[in-house]
């Protein structure tokens, strides 16, 4: 939930997994989750900035959905 939070404000994907992983993953590896776990969770984090922030990257398709031109 943390990295799906912070892509809100960072749009950039490989950026926000750069800046969440460095702290997460090395947290969740310690509170016993495997690794290969913990660098899923904080990729699976990055779907926020295409949900929640869906004009950033496809403003003609979002203005088509809205009904305007672009």
């Amino acid at each position: 939930m943390v990295t799906f939070f912070v892509n809100i404000a960072l749009p950039s994907a490989a950026g926000c997994a750069a800046a969440v992983g460095t702290l997460l993953i090395p947290a969740l590896i310690n509170t016993g989750i495997h690794p290969k776990m913990a660098v899923s969770a904080i990729f699976m984090g990055t779907w926020g900035s295409v949900v929640m922030s869906p004009g950033l990257m496809f403003n003609p398709q979002i203005a088509q959905m809205a009904g305007t031109k672009s």
